[in-house]
C-alpha cells in the first residue's frame, strides 16, 4: 500500500506540473523551472548521509562493469540509429550524452563544448524529460510485476533511467534498499561525465577543460565519506528528508513542459530518443537478471 502511495504521489506530482505548464505564465514558469537544477543537486547531496559501507558492500563488480558496459551499448546503439534516422548529429549526440550518463546534467555540461545551439538543447531535453516521466512510474511496475529484488532493481534503475531526480523517484518508490543502490550505482555513472567532457573539448578544441563538470557530485561523495566516519544522528533525518522532498523537483519537471517546444522539433528526435532508450534499458535487464 505504501509504495502504491508513493507512485500516485509521483505521477500527481508529474501531471499537475504539467498541467500548470499549459496555465501559468511563461515567465513565472521559467523562473520556477530555475529551481530543478539545484534542487536535484541538494537533493542527491542529502541523499549521500544515508550510505553506509554496507550498501557498498552489497553492489558486485560485475554490476559496476555494467555501468561502463550501458555506456558504451548506449553510445553504439546511438550511433547506429543516428545513422538510419538521419536527424542532426548535434541533437542525436546530445541525446546519446543524456541516455548514457545523467540526463539534462549530461546534456547541460556537453553543449557548450559541442556549441550546440539553444534549439538543440531545448529538443534533446524536451526528449530526456518525456522518457524520465514514464520511467519513473513504468520501472516500478515492471520490477514488480517479474519480481525482480530490491537490489538488482537499485542497479537496473540506476543505469538504465537517464535524471538523478527519476533514479531517485524510481528507486524510492520500489523500497529503501533499492534506493541506496541506485543513487551509488548513479553517482558511478555520473563519474563518465569527467572524461567525456574533457574528450569532447579535447576534440573540438585541442584543449581540455573542466567547464560543466558536476561539483555536487564531490559533494555527494563527502557526504558519503563522513557518514562512515561519523556515526551522528542527524545524518539519517537529512537522508530521510531529501528522500521525501525528491516530490518538488519532480514537479518543476513536469511545470517546464512546453508543447510548443515538442511541435517545433518534429517527431524524429522523440522516436530516436525512445528506441535508444528501450533497447539499453531492455538490453540492461537482461544482463542484470542472467
Amino acid at each position: 500500500m505504501k509504495a502504491f502511495i508513493n507512485t500516485l504521489m509521483i505521477a500527481l506530482a508529474l501531471f499537475f506540473g504539467v498541467v500548470l505548464s499549459l496555465l501559468v505564465p511563461v515567465s513565472l514558469k521559467d523562473r520556477l523551472s530555475k529551481w530543478v537544477g539545484p534542487l536535484l543537486k541538494i537533493n542527491m547531496i542529502g541523499l549521500g548521509f544515508g550510505l553506509g559501507a554496507g550498501d557498498f558492500s552489497a553492489i558486485e563488480p560485475r554490476y559496476i562493469g555494467l555501468v561502463f558496459l550501458g555506456a558504451a551499448l548506449t553510445g553504439s546503439v546511438g550511433w547506429i540509429l543516428w545513422r538510419y534516422l538521419n536527424i542532426k548529429s548535434v541533437v542525436a549526440g546530445l541525446i546519446v550524452v543524456g541516455t548514457a550518463i545523467c540526463g539534462g546534467s549530461a546534456i547541460a555540461a556537453v553543449a557548450p563544448v559541442v556549441k550546440a545551439k539553444t534549439q538543440d538543447i531545448v529538443v534533446a531535453l524536451a526528449a530526456v524529460f518525456l522518457l524520465n516521466s514514464v520511467a519513473m512510474v513504468l520501472f516500478p511496475m515492471v520490477g514488480h510485476m517479474i519480481g525482480l529484488p530490491q537490489s538488482l532493481f537499485g542497479i537496473w534503475a540506476g543505469i538504465a533511467i537517464h535524471d538523478t531526480s527519476s533514479v531517485i523517484g524510481a528507486a524510492g518508490l520500489f523500497g529503501d534498499a533499492s534506493l541506496k543502490i541506485a543513487v551509488i550505482i548513479k553517482a558511478i555513472r555520473v563519474l563518465l561525465i569527467i572524461p567525456v567532457v574533457i574528450g569532447l573539448s579535447l576534440y573540438t578544441t585541442k584543449k581540455a577543460s573542466w567547464r560543466g563538470m558536476p561539483w555536487f557530485l564531490w559533494l555527494f561523495i563527502g557526504a558519503v565519506l563522513l557518514n562512515f566516519e561519523i556515526a551522528s544522528p542527524i545524518f539519517p533525518m537529512i537522508y530521510l528528508w531529501s528522500k521525501k522532498l525528491t516530490i518538488l523537483p519532480i514537479f518543476l519537471m513536469g511545470l517546464s513542459f512546453s508543447m510548443s517546444d515538442l511541435r517545433h522539433a518534429g517527431v524524429k528526435p522523440f522516436v530516436y530518443a525512445g528506441i535508444l532508450w528501450l533497447l539499453v534499458s531492455a538490453s540492461i535487464l537482461g544482463l542484470i537478471l542472467i
